[in-house]
C-alpha cells in the first residue's frame, strides 16, 4: 500500500508530545495532579488504538524516521516503550464534550502473539488513562483490542478500585452502522430488503449478530469464516430463527482463501467483513469484480477501491456520523464527523446522562443495540457516510451499482 496512505493529513506526533507522555507515564501514580496539569484537558472520552504496521509508526513519529537511517528498529521500539501510549489526537464535541485518541505503539501481531506483552500493556494504559481523568470518561476499543482482550474484558478486570474509566469495546455502534447501511444499500441498488443477499466475512461477535438480525429481512445469507465449526453453529441458529432463510457456509482455508472468496463476492449484493486479519484478504483490487463491500476490518481487509466500469465499490465499514465532532487528525477518512463505530460509541456512552446504556462487553446485548439506535436517533447520529478511503461516494453513484454487471 502506498506508505502516502498513513501519514496524509495524519497528525504528527512532536518531541515535545512525545516526552510529555513520557513524563505522565513515569510519574508517580500518588502525584495525579501533574498528569492532569501536564495533559491539554481531561477527557469525557478516549480511543485506544494501536498502528497497522511500522510505516504507521514512524508517520505518527516523524523523528524517529531521521533515526531510523543509523538504528536497527528494535532500538527504536525500546525508545518508544518508555511510556505505554501516546496521545495521537484530539477530538473536540459534540459540544463541550472533549477526547483523545490514544495510541501504542505494538503492532496487532506483536499483541496476538504475546499474551503476557497485551496483559502488561492493557495495564500500563489504564494507569495512563487514571492519570489523565479527574472526571468519568469511556474508553473505546479499536480494532484488535477487543479480539486479544476477550472482547474488553481483560480491561475490565484490570480496573483499579473506583475507577474513573468505564471501557466498551464499541461493538454495539459498530453493529449499527453495518445494520443501518446494510439496508440503505439495499434501497440504493433497487433491491427489496426481502430479496437481497448478504455475504458476512468473519462471523465473530459482530457478524454473527448482523446475520441475526437481518436473518427475519433478507433472502439468503452467506457465512465466510476458516472456522466451520462456527460456520456451523451460526447457520444451526439462523435456521432455528428463520426456517424459510437460505445459508450458505463458506469456509475459506489459507491455500485458497482469496480465490473462494473473489467468487463468492461475486454472487451476493452485499458483502460485510467483520474478520479479524493481519493482511489484506484480496491481495489487489485488479482482482476485484462485480462486488459491493463493507469492510470494518482494521487493518483492512480489502484494498480500498471504486469503479463503475467494474462494479466495484469497496467501502469503510462501521462509520457512525456523530454531527459537532471534529478531529485534528485523518485516520484515512477526513477528520469531520464521521468516526469509527467503537469511537462513537464512547462519544454516545460520554452523552447518555441518564444511563439508558450499558458499555458493550463480552456478548452482544440486543436489547442494548435497539435502546443505542433509538438514542441516536433521538440525538441526531446515524450511519455514517459512504467511503471509499478519503472518497465520499455519492448515493446516486451507489445505485449505478445496481445495473447489469458486465461479463470479463
Amino acid at each position: 500500500m502506498d506508505p502516502s496512505y498513513y501519514s496524509k493529513g495524519r497528525k504528527q506526533v512532536g518531541l515535545l508530545s512525545f516526552l510529555r507522555d513520557i513524563l505522565i507515564a513515569r510519574f508517580p501514580f500518588s502525584n495525579k495532579f501533574v498528569a492532569t496539569y501536564l495533559a491539554p484537558y481531561t477527557p469525557d472520552y478516549i480511543f485506544l488504538t494501536h498502528p497497522r504496521n511500522w510505516q504507521d509508526v514512524l508517520s505518527t513519529f516523524p523523528f524517529l524516521r531521521a533515526l531510523s537511517r543509523f538504528l536497527p528498529q528494535r532500538v527504536l521500539k525500546a525508545v518508544l516503550t518508555m511510556a505505554p501510549c501516546y496521545i495521537v489526537a484530539r477530538v473536540n464535541g459534540p459540544g463541550v464534550k472533549r477526547g483523545y485518541v490514544i495510541s501504542v505503539v505494538d503492532l496487532p501481531a506483536d499483541l496476538f502473539a504475546s499474551r503476557e506483552l497485551t496483559k502488561r500493556r492493557i495495564d500500563s494504559c489504564l494507569h495512563f488513562f487514571e492519570k489523565i481523568c479527574s472526571k468519568q470518561a469511556v474508553v473505546g476499543l479499536a480494532a484488535w483490542w477487543p479480539i486479544i482482550s476477550n472482547a474488553g474484558q481483560l480491561f475490565v478486570d484490570c480496573l483499579p478500585q473506583h475507577s474513573y474509566l468505564k471501557i466498551t469495546n464499541g461493538h454495539t455502534a459498530t453493529l449499527a452502522s453495518l445494520y443501518l447501511s446494510v439496508i440503505d444499500l439495499a434501497v440504493l441498488l433497487g433491491s427489496p430488503l426481502d430479496r437481497t443477499t448478504v455475504l458476512i466475512v468473519g462471523v465473530g461477535k459482530v457478524g454473527g449478530a448482523l446475520a441475526e438480525l437481518l436473518s427475519n429481512r433478507i433472502k439468503k445469507v452467506g457465512l465466510a469464516d476458516k472456522n466451520k465449526v462456527r460456520i456451523a453453529s451460526l447457520k444451526a441458529q439462523l435456521l432455528r430463527m428463520n426456517p424459510g432463510l437460505a445459508v450458505e457456509g463458506v469456509l475459506i482455508g489459507d491455500r485458497v482463501g482469496e480465490t473462494v472468496l473473489l467468487q463468492q463476492l461475486q454472487n451476493y449484493d452485499i458483502a460485510v467483513c467483520t474478520a479479524s486479519n493481519t493482511e489484506l484478504l484480496v491481495s489487489s483490487d485488479e482482482k476485484l469484480r462485480n462486488c459491493l463491500i463493507l469492510d470494518d476490518s482494521r487493518p483492512e481487509a480489502f484494498p480500498r477501491f471504486f469503479s463503475f466500469d467494474r462494479r466495484v465499490a469497496v467501502l469503510e465499514g462501521g462509520l457512525m456520523n456523530v454531527p459537532g465532532v471534529k478531529l485534528d487528525s485523518d485516520f484515512g477518512f477526513g477528520s469531520d464527523s464521521n468516526l469509527f463505530g467503537c469511537l462513537s460509541e464512547a462519544i454516545i456512552l460520554s452523552l447518555d446522562e441518564k444511563k439508558i446504556l450499558s458499555p458493550s462487553i463480552g456478548e452482544l446485548d440486543k436489547d442494548n443495540f435497539f435502546r443505542l439506535l433509538e438514542f441516536c436517533k433521538i440525538s441526531g447520529i446515524h450511519r455514517g457516510d459512504f467511503k471509499s478511503g478519503q472518497t465520499t461516494i455519492a448515493d446516486a453513484d451507489i445505485s449505478k451499482l445496481a445495473k447489469p454487471a458486465v461479463d470479463f
